[in-house]
């Protein structure tokens, strides 16, 4: 890969990471150090926010070429240093931002700290302060408990992924509606907005979505959205002589995904995209191809057919900048 190709990739963090990552030899820092320190400075960058769940172990491993014990390892560093939280059956979550990479860390420290100090001035016990700050937080919690949030994407692919990984709080309701939907069933629907607290959809919609609400009463609220790095970091390591297939269930989706490959300067043989359900195409679509890319949810259809291809699946998630946007409004409802 060339500096021409850093440079007109609008994905230049992920491309950089999994330039970075695929390249250990020229460094003698212990590999384990250097997979933490590349996943360390991810995060400091705002690429992985924090709830993130990270890939496998044995995932990762394998798409980087290295030991199993290795990602363990840096892993493990993470997870001491406080930056990552691991959980038997469910994986590795970013837990907080790097402090020193995170101003705004000692800030929050610095306030607990005045609020100690005024409390002890009250005659407030540190025990009492504690207890009043969990009644707070508790409060907090019922609140977004309360929320009721209603998506909108004219992609069932990323409808379906969003309404299940998107989580703006604990509890928070979400709604998932198509955006074609939404516009066949406009009566219907709008005389229900009303009973939702925000309407979120994707930077691309946002207009559409806003004429069609007509000023109504309902905070609108857009997310950006980027592919998944492991999703990039698997395509990069396909032969750049490969044919791809690209599996679908919308055509809008399948485009995303190829503007996403070519964005990222990934060039292979021939891309084939299909949008079909009908399984002998499916089979066909597979023996023409040396790698499958799939959206959310079409894995389980290719697997009985494959071969020898490698299957990847692509995914789109939010950037960290729309997620703490997101966060910020709904904190801000809950006061």
């Amino acid at each position: 890969m060339s500096n021409i190709f850093i440079e007109r990739t609008p994905f230049e963090p992920i491309i950089l990471l999994v330039m970075q990552m695929v390249n250990f030899e020229a460094d003698k820092t212990p590999l384990y150090i250097q997979i933490k320190n590349h996943i360390r400075k991810y995060i400091e960058d705002g690429n992985w926010p924090i709830g993130h769940k990270l890939p496998s172990e044995r995932e990762l491993a394998r798409e980087m070429g290295v030991s199993r014990k290795t990602v363990s390892l840096a892993y493990k560093e993470l997870v001491d240093e406080g930056i990552l939280s691991s959980h038997r059956g469910r994986g590795t979550f970013v837990l907080e931002l790097p402090k020193n990479n995170n101003p705004s860390y000692n800030n929050i420290i610095e306030n607990i700290d005045r609020c100690i100090n005024s409390c002890l001035k009250m005659g407030i016990d540190p025990d009492t302060f504690l207890k009043l700050c969990r009644k707070r937080v508790n409060e907090y919690k019922e609140k977004l408990h309360e929320l009721k949030i209603i998506l909108i994407e004219c992609n069932k692919e990323q409808l379906d992924y969003f309404s299940k990984e998107l989580e703006l709080g604990a509890g928070a309701a979400i709604t998932p509606v198509l955006l074609q939907d939404f516009k066949n069933n406009l009566g219907n629907i709008q005389q229900k907005l009303s009973d939702y607290d925000y309407l979120i959809t994707t930077l691309f919609h946002i207009d559409e979505v806003k004429k069609i609400v007509n000023e109504r009463d309902i905070n609108i609220l857009p997310i950006a959205l980027n592919p998944q790095l492991e999703s990039v970091i698997k395509i990069a390591r396909i032969p750049k002589e490969s044919t791809i297939g690209i599996l679908t269930i919308s055509e809008n989706f399948a485009n995303k995904v190829k503007r996403a490959i070519f964005d990222a300067g990934l060039d292979f043989k021939e891309i084939i995209i299909s949008t079909s359900t009908d399984f002998s195409e499916i089979k066909k679509l597979i023996e023409k191809v040396d790698a499958l890319i799939v959206s959310p949810g079409r894995k389980k259809h290719v697997i009985p057919f494959v071969k020898h291809q490698h299957v990847i699946e692509f995914i789109f998630v939010p950037d960290a900048g729309s997620i703490n946007l997101l966060n910020t409004s709904i904190t801000k409802k809950t006061k």
